[in-house]
């Protein structure tokens, strides 16, 4: 369910920030499974502050009012195929065969798709609200034409 959010989120930033409002070029958010567990938002542009100030807009409005119903089927259908993909592989299934064994979690060894048709939208919601609780930012790139106190309200 968290990758799925993060695809949902992924969908919904690079409508928002790059076909929409032309803030950004890219755009890419993913889950971090390892210590400490995060969703990770990237985004690529010419206007950093002004993509960054857009990204954690639509973060905000994803907490308070959560995800349409045609969001979440679109997440689901892209994780599942991504899912599937994985299985192709058998190094891959392998691996995850294994992990689920050493974990002791069965769940991690091909029942995905069954978990995945259970998550709605209130399900996705609450796991924004948990997930969105702390944002931690950094800008990459030359910031010396960005105002310090417009940095600090951010």
């Amino acid at each position: 369910p968290i990758r799925m959010l993060a695809e949902i989120m992924r969908q919904r930033l690079h409508q928002k920030l790059v076909e929409k409002d032309r803030v950004a070029r890219q755009v890419d958010c993913y889950y971090q499974a390892f210590e400490p567990a995060c969703l990770v938002v990237q985004v690529s542009g010419k206007n950093a502050f002004q993509s960054a100030e857009f990204a954690l807009s639509v973060l905000r409005n994803a907490r308070e009012f959560g995800f349409s119903d045609a969001e979440v089927e679109a997440g689901r259908n892209v994780v599942e195929a991504q899912l599937g993909l994985g299985y192709e592989a058998a190094p891959t299934l392998a691996k995850r065969l294994d992990r689920a064994a050493v974990l002791e979690k069965p769940n991690l060894s091909g029942n995905e798709k069954i978990l995945l048709q259970k998550v709605n939208a209130k399900y996705l919601q609450a796991l924004a609200k948990e997930y969105f609780q702390t944002i931690s930012w950094g800008l990459v790139g030359d910031t010396t034409k960005v105002d310090r106190k417009s940095l600090l309200r951010l």
